[in-house]
């Protein structure tokens, strides 16, 4: 599959001067964008024949949209190598190109608004690299994929739910805020006790999950947390969700 990757000059130029391309920005059609980015020569293509083709839904509800582009994209991009989406050209390439039409219905208020700084987070990383994979519209559908996928369940996106939720940014970078989320076992530890909270008939809201991650701060403090199994993670935070035996 041929994909379209940004320069680095690409990135840096168009984010700088968002404002100044505001016009191009709010068509749906991005023909004329292409024609721009193309004469400047801020688009490379590569080829990854690992990745197969992606339609991302452009219609509907927001919260059944991005659980199923989560699935959609991680699904059919898993072997994508970390470090490629981390990388602010290859979203920002995907987003002027191949995505322009989900980037548009995505954040469609954004480009009534015409905000500046709301289309430089759109379209790149405006946020600190590791904030803007999960705030990003586009790279937070790898990424939430890649924080919940569980080759080991029924359905490897069961946990996804319970962070693509109304505010599906700003749960996935609080989910993601703590370092302590590298580590699989602990993920899947905090994961797995918000599901179960809302398969009781629940409602995981952010405050449960702020005390949940304080709870794994202050168990770190005490503990090597890496050493300790997913269970064992989970049996020592159940108590801040369930009520303790």
């Amino acid at each position: 599959m041929e994909l379209s990757f940004m320069t680095q000059a690409g990135v840096d130029d168009m984010k700088t001067h968002v404002e100044e391309h505001a016009e191009l920005y709010r068509c749906a059609d991005n023909t004329a964008m292409l024609a721009h980015l193309q004469d400047k020569g801020y688009l490379e293509k590569m080829e990854m024949a690992e990745l197969s083709a992606v339609e991302l839904l452009t219609e509907g509800d927001f919260a059944a949209t991005d659980i199923q582009n989560v699935r959609r994209l991680y699904g059919a991009w898993r072997t994508l190598a970390p470090y490629t989406a981390a990388d602010e050209r290859f979203w920002a390439g995907l987003s002027h190109t191949l995505f322009w039409r989900y980037i548009h219905y995505r954040k469609d208020k954004d480009f009534a608004e015409g905000s500046a700084a709301a289309l430089r987070s759109d379209f790149f990383f405006a946020q600190g690299r590791r904030r803007s994979l999960f705030v990003n519209p586009l790279a937070r559908l790898w990424w939430a994929g890649y924080m919940v996928f569980d080759e080991c369940r029924r359905d490897p996106f069961e946990l996804l739910p319970v962070l693509a939720q109304e505010a599906f940014a700003s749960q996935l970078v609080l989910f993601s805020s703590s370092s302590l989320m590298s580590c699989r076992e602990t993920r899947f530890a905090v994961l797995t006790l918000m599901e179960r909270f809302e398969r009781e008939g629940n409602k995981v809201k952010r405050e449960h999950l702020q005390a949940l991650l304080s709870r794994l701060n202050a168990l770190s403090s005490l503990t090597l947390v890496d050493m300790l199994s997913e269970e064992e993670i989970e049996e020592r935070l159940e108590g801040v969700l369930f009520d303790e035996k």
